[in-house]
């Protein structure tokens, strides 16, 4: 798509613009679906394969198609209103999620699958459609989700090739390991990298062990990995049954509570906005200690001024997060507390997010975010903490999110060698 095929209301930054702010738009007449889909299909133009060259989306439907399908949903919304806050919001997923009914074939990433066309759509692609969402196309990821091989680069596929950060100069390093600092981690690197670049508002995951919340920290993105038992996994990838669970991101921790309610979550389990604080009173926060809770080197690279950088981050937010109204709880110990949370009188738990407390989330069956933090002076990469919460609490994860935004918004900053590019629009 050309430049100047872009409509005369697209005058806003995709690399800061929530599905929120979008749905603002839609409702009073100051886009449409139609001109937001010529937007992002322009972007994704401009810097998947081209410019930036982030290989962050492994397929697009047709320009021809989803014009089409944006132009019913513009239409529905002014004969019968909007189905509600995901209306004509365009999407990005990951390509382990089965879409025979867009015409996107599902790979995983593989070669072994390349042309493989599922019978029926994921549940959780049904609901996304079914909330007039608009899937834009599929995204990069390592490849299988990490399970041809632990050793192999984050966001590398055979499909795809190696999908790159927009926040790291100087793009992967040939000779770093496998989550090294240059990685976009993995293994929604793809989703993650797409949102970050402003391809798409929001974007749908799949995690395992890390596979949302790690790529999100990379990307200063939010992030939510659903509780496993909760999760509707059908036309996905399976990895382990016990384990394999759902997960969303966005710039908005308000659009993760959209997604929620609206695509990954039971009718028990949604959760009303005007139920859901947005501050830290009352919030119980526990944080481990960010010196006991580092990666091996072998899993991200040894780099004493990135430690040192993010632990001071860190405890500097747990002070700030005290003094916003927090019960602050530091150093908790997961080793000797049998019976965790309720021993720590906690409500949730953060750490550095290369760290695993994403393992003990999937062992325990614990939902698990990402919240952003900063920015590594080294190289420009995105850093996070990793936050988790009982089985079934999302809520707290949640309302953590909500508050966070308001407290850190210097966080969400987009990626430095892309706001030249998009101030033009």
């Amino acid at each position: 798509m050309s430049p100047r095929a872009l409509p005369y209301n697209s005058a806003f930054d995709l690399l800061t613009t929530t599905a929120c702010d979008l749905q603002e738009r839609l409702e009073n007449g100051t886009t449409t679906s139609e001109a937001l889909v010529r937007v992002y299909l322009n972007q994704i133009h401009k810097h998947n394969v081209k410019g930036m060259g982030l290989r962050a989306m492994i397929s697009v439907r047709s320009e021809e198609d989803l014009l089409r399908v944006a132009r019913e949903l513009d239409s529905e919304r002014k004969s019968k209103g909007s189905r509600g806050p995901l209306h004509g919001i365009p999407v990005i997923v990951k390509d382990t999620y089965n879409t025979p009914s867009i015409g996107l074939e599902t790979t995983c990433g593989s070669f072994a699958l390349k042309g493989a066309v599922p019978r029926e759509d994921a549940a959780v692609v049904k609901r996304a459609l079914e909330v007039g969402m608009i899937i834009l196309g599929k995204t990069n990821l390592s490849e299988l989700g990490n399970f041809k091989g632990i050793f192999n680069t984050a966001g590398w596929s055979a499909v795809d090739g190696q999908t790159l950060s927009p926040y790291v100069r100087g793009g992967v390093l040939a000779d770093g390991t496998f989550l090294g600092h240059s990685t976009p981690s993995g293994s929604s690197s793809g989703s993650c990298v797409g949102v970050a670049a402003g391809f798409a508002p929001v974007a749908l995951g799949a995690q395992t062990d890390g596979s949302v919340v790690q790529p999100a920290s990379r990307a200063a993105l939010f992030a939510l990995k659903m509780t496993p038992a909760l999760a509707d996994c059908s036309g996905t990838q399976p990895g382990n049954s016990d384990f394999d669970s759902l997960g969303v991101m966005s710039k908005s921790a308000t659009d993760i509570l959209n997604l929620w309610n609206y695509v990954l979550a039971p009718a028990s389990d949604k959760i009303a906005r005007s139920q859901l604080p947005s501050d830290w009173k009352d919030l119980r926060v526990g944080f481990v200690d960010p010196y006991k809770w580092q990666p091996a080197d072998f899993v991200t690279g040894p780099n004493e001024e990135f430690r040192k950088q993010s632990i001071s981050e860190l405890n500097d937010a747990a002070h700030k997060i005290g003094l916003a109204g927090s019960r602050v709880v530091r150093d908790v110990d997961l080793v000797q507390t049998p019976q965790g949370f309720d021993d720590l009188v906690v409500d949730v738990i953060m750490a550095p997010s290369d760290s695993r407390l994403v393992s003990v989330a999937s062992a325990a069956g614990c939902p698990v975010a990402n919240v952003p933090l900063g920015f590594a002076r080294f190289n420009g990469r995105a850093h996070g903490l990793n936050v988790i919460a009982r089985p079934r609490d999302e809520r707290a994860l949640l309302q953590v999110m909500l508050a966070w935004q308001g407290t850190f918004p210097e966080a969400l900053a987009p990626p430095p060698m892309m706001t030249g590019a998009i101030s033009s629009l």
